[in-house]
C-alpha cells in the first residue's frame, strides 16, 4: 500500500527478497494497469452512447490508480461535446497521455500529474504535465520526427503515435515538451465540433 516506503526500506532486505519484493509491486502496477484499461473500455461504451463525453470520469478513474501508487494528481475538467465518430478516440488519446505520465512519474521522489482542460472560443484545449523523468532533447527531436518508442522506455511508442494521428486527423494540434529529470508537458488542442 505504500510503495514508496517499501522501496526505501528495502534496501535492508537480502538481493532475492529485494528482487521478490520488486516483482510483486511491480505485478501489483500490472493489475492496477489492466483494472484502468477495463474501465477505460467501459467509458468508451458510455461516451458512444451519449452526447457529452465524461472528461471527469477518465481523470477520476486516473486519480484512483495515481492515488494507489502515492502519486498526487491534479484534474481540472469541463465535460464536452464531441462527434460520436470521435469520442472513443479522443478518450483513448488522452488515456495514452495519462498512462506514459504514470510510468514517467514511478521513479521520482515526489511524483505528480496535472490534467487541465478548457474551451475557448472554437477549441477544446487540454495541457498533461508531470515532474517525471522526462526526455533529453534528442527523444523529443526523434518524437517530432515521427519516431516513437525507444530501448529505455517500457512501451513501443503505438500510443503516442495513435494520439497524433487522432490529433492530426481532426486538425487538433499536439506539442510535447520535456527536459530530462525534469518531466514532460503535452499540450492538445482540438476543434469544437
Amino acid at each position: 500500500m505504500y510503495k514508496r516506503q517499501v522501496v526505501t526500506h528495502s534496501e535492508n532486505l537480502e538481493p532475492e527478497n529485494r528482487d521478490l519484493l520488486k516483482s510483486c509491486l511491480a505485478r501489483v502496477n500490472g493489475i492496477a494497469e489492466n483494472l484502468l484499461e477495463r474501465r477505460r473500455e467501459q467509458l468508451s461504451q458510455i461516451a458512444d452512447n451519449h452526447g457529452d463525453f465524461q472528461v471527469s470520469s477518465l481523470a477520476s478513474e486516473f486519480e484512483l490508480v495515481a492515488r494507489q501508487n502515492l502519486i498526487h494528481f491534479d484534474a481540472h475538467t469541463v465535460d464536452i461535446q464531441l462527434p460520436s465518430e470521435i469520442r472513443q478516440k479522443f478518450l483513448r488519446t488522452l488515456s495514452n497521455i495519462l498512462s506514459n505520465s504514470l510510468k514517467a512519474v514511478r521513479k521520482v521522489e515526489s511524483p505528480k500529474i496535472s490534467l487541465k482542460m478548457w474551451e475557448e472560443r472554437d477549441r477544446y484545449h487540454v495541457l498533461i504535465t508531470d515532474n517525471g523523468v522526462g526526455m533529453s532533447n534528442e527523444q523529443l527531436v526523434a518524437l517530432r520526427a515521427g519516431k516513437f518508442g525507444s530501448e529505455e522506455n517500457e512501451g513501443n511508442g503505438i500510443g503516442l503515435r495513435t494520439a497524433y494521428d487522432f490529433i492530426n486527423s481532426v486538425q487538433g494540434e499536439m506539442q510535447m515538451n520535456s527536459q530530462t529529470s525534469q518531466g514532460t508537458t503535452t499540450q492538445l488542442s482540438i476543434p469544437r465540433s
